[in-house]
This record gives structure tokens, C-alpha cells and sequence, in this order.
């Protein structure tokens, strides 16, 4: 039996470019745009299926500039949280 619960980890997996619509006063207009979304995985260490939940990035962020800010490596829970997004196995991705 372990000493404490164990704690979930949540990772980055990869920025990509998604085309959205332009909102403009809270109505849609019939405009698109690229942005760029970053994908996290949370998991508890050790079990390899985790959650998958994304966010958008600041609308001048780059696929780039987000792989190089973000990594891999680093666990993000102290700064992030997922919510369930009903009816979908993914998850939002929301600062603390």
C-alpha cells in the first residue's frame, strides 16, 4: 500500500493550427481563423491511458513559440486543471 495518494501529472503533448470562427461582441460572423491549441495529457504516474484536454494560445502564439515554452518533461498540475466537456472523452484545459 503506498505512503500517499499518488498525484496526476499533467504533460504537454503538441501544439497544432485549428481554423475557428471570428467572434466579434459575442456573435459569430461568417470569418475563420488559424489558431493554435496545445494539447495535455493528465495521468497518475505509471498507468500509461491518461485524460487528453486542450487549449487555445494567445492568438500571436505560434506552433513554434509553443513547443518552445512548453515541454514535455514538466509537470503542469501545480498551474493547470481539466474539465469534462460533456458528451466528449476530452477534456478543457484551464489555469488554476
Amino acid at each position: 500500500m503506498p505512503n500517499s495518494a499518488p498525484k496526476t501529472i499533467i504533460s504537454f503533448v503538441k501544439a497544432f493550427t485549428c481554423t475557428v470562427p471570428v467572434w466579434v461582441d459575442g456573435k459569430k460572423t461568417e470569418d475563420t481563423e488559424e489558431r493554435v491549441k496545445a494539447l495535455f495529457v493528465a495521468r497518475l504516474k505509471g498507468i500509461a491511458r491518461g485524460t487528453y484536454g486542450s487549449c487555445f494560445m494567445d492568438t500571436d502564439a505560434t506552433v513554434a513559440s509553443v513547443e518552445q515554452d512548453w515541454s514535455a518533461d514538466v509537470d503542469y498540475s501545480e498551474y493547470l486543471r481539466m474539465e469534462p466537456v460533456e458528451g466528449s472523452d476530452f477534456s478543457k484545459v484551464v489555469v488554476k
